[in-house]
């Protein structure tokens, strides 16, 4: 038996591991060029014609036409008086909004493509098929419509099937997978209102001369159960080799809703494995069900339950994870937002969209916020959990985006997996589809989330700690200045590692009441010059608003005591309102310290700059003052990297108050510690309220800084190019679209490995509800202000962009990170505040296997094998040689026996042929 038919036969299972050596042996590999993504981008494809419903349903068809793309399938049901119309997508690296195949029903009130599914590939050709159903053909009879994919595929029915009575055949249609084991895939058709709406499903086997003879018949156990409402191929959830379905019933038991899941085998009977019961009367649990893929990575088939009308149409959605004993309690329960939402209406796998390894899934609310509708992104991992990664939502009351989501395969051919939402009510019911795909610029998902406790403000202050242990990850620190009943205030710091989590390695406690320990953070620079960095920490309300800072050495073994303590002079001060440490300023090998305390003589403000050195002197060298009460001058500082370009770092300090809030931002030169002011080019704007070190955006070889001015019109930021001799006017001016961007600011470092470094903005209250936006912009040689990456809120008045800054190279793969938090986060309690990693690459290392296709038309036995790459083996990161790949049988009840099959060199390169 060859490597091909093992593949078909016995649903052969590969694995793909890093290599630390370089093979030759390549055995007939084509490489194509792939480039790494890590945001969601979306095209919108609108329907053609009034009222036709475009998007009720949507599917991916697998890859029809086998040019090396998946494809999308959208049906329109209502299209010429119910006659209805499916429309196929071919897939591409050019987005489509016009269909390359139309297919049409064949009479009046059929309602053609009322459901659309890909087949997988039924009669064994290489191309992957579609199927469509018209339950209303015939009164209701009903029918479904197999259209065998090819190089030429057309739009005449190859295999019709026909209902076996008035049971509303081909209301739902689905891919089985391959249930018995023959190489060919299967497919299921309902019949729910068989027999007084007892209901049925039908199973027809693939073959090369498929018929419409019904292989095995399901039934339903109770009239007026709707057996059969939903269908779906579950995939091998039980490890044997054979592909399993699972089959709704959601009005069984007053509707509170039954599943059953059935497993394959070459002797597949048509009683339930398992059994699934909704939670209570009239929550249709089962009106939906999905496969979810291998959200956990444990090498068994997930899937999905859903239960629109749970808690008054809160709806919800049960996680099954499969194992070599399935039992019927949900392993994750996912809950809707708020009533009549029907959460749970729209459910599918996605795939692995954020390419970590791990499947997917997307769960839709169509009723959210009068129809408007919502879709939401749960993103797998070894302990998945149910809160949201990632939401997309409707634009318009009445859209009902998200009745329809399907996983979109990868229709772009970037190795990352693509989802779809439908949107039947767009423009009167015209339709609209919106296909997200994972890309470089777009909507970016988080990858790491830590949440604070409550009421602790967790996430106020969050920057990049630079290496404190010395183990080759940059780290990074989070202050959560109310932790504790009495504002006590805390500091956590999160080393980095290949796969970062949520845990903080060093926990940092204030120690006095009221003190307020953690409201600002600042790091990546070695204080003492001992080959570690160091983190400074700000407590501003320390012992009546006097304030305090304290330095923490790193370490091989970093410790939790201050090795430095500085105390604001008098009563009201709020010393360490700010802090940073400056760069090397008077080129003594040590960077230097500044603190800013904005509630000196009255508001006026100070910001103190102190050399650094061992020992320490404790006595500052300079104190900056505002002008006036008022000014708050040290509301922000930071180190801003060579300016001029004399080889001395340079400072930058905010003074948002100065002339009735206009503001003022000064910039003090090392060397000469000469002082420069630079003043706001917008009234009452706020400017200097955040500033931060830019890198070089424009690659011209001196630093530049960004200025935020949260209060101009809508919110401004301004970035400013260094120079010998710059004239200090806005050279790239960021403009906010509702409120407040600019309120935080930050350098970004590299984040898309481009040479140039970029920027992060925050706008603080976007939104009607105040969710908040975050804009990433990224550098070049002539720099413009359209945002190149968005981070959206997943919550009302989240605030998200309270607080923006760079992190560093968290998991060590050679492009920057940043963090996004959102200190004011109820979503997990009163004020718990959260902090959200996002990567420049999954932190995964390990390479995902994507997908194992037969080669059409080869006559040699050859397979597709696709994998996103690992993490190490990108520009500037290339640290493994080489990839090997191996085979196993299906686990069932022994595991894997993996055997090595190919060493293939590691080459930046993503699609694989093997043979």
């Amino acid at each position: 038996m060859n490597f091909a038919v093992k593949i078909t036969k016995a649903l052969l299972c590969i694995l793909i591991i890093l290599n630390c050596r370089y093979a030759l042996a390549q055995q007939d590999i084509h490489i194509p060029p792939e480039e790494e993504a890590d945001a969601l981008n979306m095209n919108a494809i609108n329907g053609l014609i009034a009222s036709q419903r475009f998007g009720y349903s949507v599917a991916n068809c697998g890859d029809l036409n086998a040019d090396g793309y998946d494809d999308m399938i959208a049906g329109a049901h209502i299209t010429n008086s119910s006659t209805g119309r499916a429309y196929i997508f071919f897939g591409g690296t050019v987005a489509k909004t016009t269909p390359d195949l139309v297919l049409n029903g064949e009479a009046v009130s059929n309602s053609f493509g009322l459901t659309v599914a890909g087949a997988g590939d039924v009669n064994g050709d290489g191309y992957a098929d579609v199927i469509i159903g018209a339950n209303g053909y015939s009164s209701n009879t009903g029918r479904a419509y197999i259209f065998f994919g090819g190089f030429n595929m057309d739009n005449i029915a190859d295999v019709v099937l026909t209902g076996p009575g008035i049971v509303n055949f081909g209301y739902a249609v689905s891919s089985a997978g391959d249930v018995n084991g023959d190489g060919f895939a299967d497919v299921m058709v309902s019949g729910h209102t068989y027999s007084s709406n007892r209901g049925r499903a039908y199973l027809f086997y693939g073959g090369i001369m498929m018929d419409n003879t019904i292989d095995k018949t399901f039934e339903g156990l109770a009239t007026g159960g709707f057996f059969s409402f939903s269908l779906a191929g579950a995939g091998d959830v039980n490890g044997d080799g054979y592909a399993d379905i699972l089959i709704g019933a959601y009005a069984m038991t007053a509707s509170t809703g039954s599943s059953y899941l059935y497993y394959g085998g070459a002797s597949m009977d048509s009683i339930a494995d398992v059994t699934f019961t909704g939670e209570a009367s009239n929550n249709f649990f089962g009106q939906m069900t999905a496969s979810a893929g291998d959200v956990n990575g444990d090498g068994y088939s997930d899937f999905l339950i859903g239960a629109p009308l749970y808690s008054t149409s809160r709806g919800r959605a049960y996680l099954y994870y499969g194992g070599p004993v399935v039992n019927n309690s949900a392993d994750v329960i996912f809950t809707g937002e708020s009533s009549t939402n029907s959460f749970g209406r729209g459910l599918c796998g996605a795939g692995d969209v954020d390419g970590d390894g791990f499947a997917d899934i997307v769960i839709g609310a169509q009723s959210y916020a009068s129809s408007k509708g919502k879709a939401y992104v749960y993103l797998g991992g070894t302990a998945m959990n149910n809160t949201a990664d990632a939401v997309v939502n409707g634009e318009g009351t009445n859209n009902f985006f998200g009745f329809s989501v399907a996983g979109g395969g990868d229709m772009n051919g970037d190795g990352y997996k693509d989802f779809m939402v439908g949107a039947y009510g767009v423009n009167t019911n015209k339709g609209r589809v919106y296909v997200y795909k994972n890309s470089l610029t777009g909507t970016d998902i988080s990858d790491v989330k830590m949440l604070g406790t409550s009421q602790s403000n967790f996430g106020l202050s969050a920057t990049a700690a630079g290496d404190l242990n010395g183990d080759g990850y940059d780290d990074y620190i989070v202050g959560a200045p109310s932790y504790g009943d009495f504002a006590t205030g805390r500091a956590y710091i999160f080393f980095g590692s290949q796969s970062p989590d949520t845990i903080p390695d060093i926990t940092i406690n204030g120690h006095d009441t009221l003190g307020w320990f953690g409201w600002s953070v600042y790091g990546d620079h070695d204080f003492n010059a001992d080959g570690y960095d160091d983190i400074v920490i700000g407590a501003p309300e320390y012992n009546a608003s006097r304030g305090r800072i304290y330095i923490y050495y790193g370490g091989n073994s970093m410790d939790t005591i201050a090795d430095v303590i500085l105390t604001g002079a008098e009563a009201g001060y709020r010393y360490g309102h700010s802090v940073a440490f400056g760069g090397d300023m008077n080129g003594d090998g040590y960077p230097e310290l500044l603190v800013g305390a904005i509630g000196a003589q009255s508001n006026r403000g100070y910001v103190f700059l102190y050399y650094g050195g061992v020992p320490f002197d404790t006595v500052h060298e300079y104190n900056y003052s505002g002008a006036s009460a008022g000014d708050f001058m040290g509301a922000s500082i930071s180190h801003a990297g060579d300016v001029n370009g004399d080889g001395y770092s340079d400072v930058v300090f905010g003074m948002p108050g100065y002339l009735s809030s206009s503001g003022r931002v000064y910039i003090v030169f090392g060397q000469s510690m000469s002082l420069r002011a630079i003043n706001s080019v917008v009234s009452n704007g706020g400017f200097g309220s955040d500033v931060s070190g830019a890198g070089d955006v424009n690659k011209d070889g001196f630093s530049d800084f960004i200025v935020g001015a949260p209060y101009a019109d809508r919110g401004e930021a301004y970035i400013y190019y260094g120079g010998v001799n710059p004239d200090y006017l806005p050279d790239v001016t960021f403009y906010g679209e509702e409120s407040q961007l600019g309120y935080t600011v930050s350098g970004a470092g590299d984040v898309n490995n481009d040479g140039y470094d970029d920027v992060i903005v925050g706008e603080r209250e976007y939104g009607a509800n105040y969710q908040g936006r975050v804009y990433m912009y990224f550098g070049s040689t002539v720099m413009d202000n359209s945002h190149d990456i968005l981070i959206n809120s997943n919550f009302t008045y989240e605030r998200i962009g309270e607080n923006v800054s760079g992190a560093g190279d968290i998991n060590g793969d050679g492009i920057d990170d940043v963090l996004v938090s959102t200190p004011a986060n109820e979503t997990y309690g009163s004020s718990t505040g959260a902090t959200y990693l996002h990567l420049s690459m999954p932190p995964s290392v390990k390479p995902n296997l994507i997908s194992v296709k037969d080669v059409p038309n080869d006559q040699g036995g050859k397979v597709n094998l696709k994998w996103a790459r690992s993490a190490y083996d990108a520009s500037g990161a290339v640290t493994i040689t080489s990839y090997l790949v191996q085979r196993s049988l299906p686990p069932g009840g022994t595991g894997f026996f993996w055997e090595n099959i190919v060493t293939i060199p590691a080459t930046r390169k993503l699609l694989c042929i093997y043979g």
